[in-house]
């Protein structure tokens, strides 16, 4: 059962809450080493791990991500990754342009042992750049390996477009919430490509992620 929920704690990629420590003040623009045990924690909404497993895929945290929590009734789970680094000045008062993690996500399709997609050291650039996908707009980038046809393995791939349309930004504070991730078109069909499934592409520019960052 252990294993099990720790193969599903990586489904945050669907839909999450994530906390994001920031430094207070004074942002550099050059990069920046991130204080000790600050981690980015997603957390999926009801029916995004069953829906999942029901599609015949397991997913795994790649260290150093690590399983946070976990609940039953409704199925959710909280998935966290270290931030490494504060990168490319500020987007807004001190909140950084970028904020950079290590770890990642594992999704391995169940009875086959060639359908594996990896997806790691996530990125959240709040004002895009040059990965696969990206556009000039706040997006999560993440490097894709074992990785589908026509998206090179290596590559970085912008994940989700964030939309901080709604969201609430406090740069004395430095704490963004309300912020919205969308699953791109591009890790949409990477993902069910290289997985044999239709589940991803089914959800491509929905509003499934939600974030808060915060020092």
């Amino acid at each position: 059962m252990r294993r099990l929920v720790s193969l599903l704690a990586a489904t945050g990629i669907a839909a999450a809450t994530a906390l994001v420590a920031v430094p207070a003040a004074g942002a550099a623009t050059d990069p920046v080493p991130s204080p000790p045990n600050l981690r980015t924690t997603v957390k999926t909404l009801p029916g995004i791990a069953p829906a999942i497993v029901k599609a015949g895929v397991l997913p795994y945290a790649v260290s150093p991500g690590k399983l946070s929590g976990a609940t039953l009734s409704p199925l959710t789970l909280s998935f966290s990754f270290p931030i490494t680094k504060l990168t490319g000045g500020t987007f807004q008062g001190n909140i950084p342009n970028e904020i950079e993690h290590q770890g990642g996500i594992a999704f391995v399709k169940l009875g086959s042992f060639t359908k594996r997609i990896v997806v790691k050291d996530f990125t959240i650039d709040l004002n895009g750049g040059g990965a696969v996908g990206q556009k000039n707009q706040p997006q999560l980038i993440g490097t894709v390996t074992d990785g589908p046809g026509g998206v090179p393995d290596g590559a970085r791939v912008a994940l989700f477009d964030i939309d901080l349309g709604s969201a609430k930004i406090d740069a004395t504070q430095v704490q963004v919430t309300g912020a919205q991730l969308k699953l791109t078109a591009e890790a949409g069909a990477a993902l069910d490509a290289e997985l044999g499934t239709k589940l991803f592409r089914s959800v491509i520019g929905a509003p499934i992620f939600s974030a808060r960052a915060n020092a």
